[in-house]
Formats: structure tokens, C-alpha cells, sequence
């Protein structure tokens, strides 16, 4: 009896092992975005932005994607109900403060594709984006940029 416990229990840590870096590898693999933004912000600063894990908003309850970038800088994109679409910047040790925020009209450019799919990772949508945008303020605060990710999740 004590020896089909512990071939039972090393079966169950071997396959854990298995499951954990297989889900590791998959996350980084189908997550990485592509592109750079860069951001003028005396809130901020000057940063250019190199995302290296693109979420779904699903994550924080709403329909957009956040990509946490390499300087401690998080872009969200923000889709509302009512369609209007924008990009918040915040420190992402600080995320309640206000950082910078462009609205579809700061930009000259917006062209977004966002897709929800029926593929669901860990219990979240997974959403293909693309994001093309150039943003000025009326305070001269800019912002301009291309990301691509096939799964944010």
C-alpha cells in the first residue's frame, strides 16, 4: 500500500511539473507583442515604450488590452460600451494615478482592430490586437506608436 502511495504521489508532482512549464511556455510564446511606443509626458516623462506582455482587459474588467512595457510604464486600451475608445499611460507600481490620457480625438491617427475570439486561456478571452495611433494633447503631451499581438490573455 505505501508503495502505490508514493508512485501515485511521484506521478502527481511529474505531471504538476509537466502542466506548470508548459502553461509557463505557452503564456510567454502566445503573449510577447510586436512594435514601440513613443510617449512625451511631463507626468511620465520621455520613454519609448517596448511592451513585453500584452493582458486582456477582461483581467481588470473591461473590454481593451493592457501592455506592460520595459520601463514601468503600462498602455492601456480602453473600449467603452458606448464605443469610444482611448489610451491611458500609467506608472504600473502606481496604477489609480492619473498618468496621461489621449482620447480618439487627440489623435490624428487611431486605427485599431480588436478582435474577441472564443478561445479562452486560464478562464480570460483571448484578444488579437493591432494598434496604429499618433496623439497630441491641447497641453502638447504625445504619443505615437504601432503593437501588434496575436493573443492578449
Amino acid at each position: 500500500m505505501q508503495r502505490s502511495m508514493k508512485s501515485a504521489l511521484l506521478l502527481l508532482v511529474s505531471g504538476l511539473a509537466l502542466l506548470g512549464s508548459g502553461c509557463t511556455l505557452y503564456r510567454s510564446e502566445m503573449g510577447e507583442p510586436a512594435g514601440s511606443v513613443t510617449l512625451h509626458s511631463p507626468t511620465l516623462g520621455n520613454v519609448t515604450l517596448n511592451p513585453t506582455l500584452c493582458e486582456s482587459g477582461e483581467r481588470e474588467l473591461f473590454y481593451g488590452a493592457d501592455f506592460f512595457g520595459n520601463q514601468g510604464i503600462t498602455l492601456r486600451l480602453i473600449v467603452e460600451p458606448t464605443g469610444a475608445q482611448s489610451l491611458r499611460f500609467f506608472d504600473a507600481a502606481h496604477p489609480l494615478n492619473p498618468g496621461t490620457l489621449f482620447r480618439r480625438q487627440d489623435c490624428s491617427r487611431f486605427e485599431l482592430s480588436l478582435e474577441h475570439t472564443n478561445l479562452l486561456i486560464n478562464e480570460v478571452r483571448d484578444l488579437p490586437v493591432s494598434l496604429t495611433f499618433e496623439c497630441r494633447t491641447a497641453s502638447g503631451e504625445t504619443a505615437t506608436g504601432h503593437l501588434v499581438a496575436a493573443h492578449c490573455h
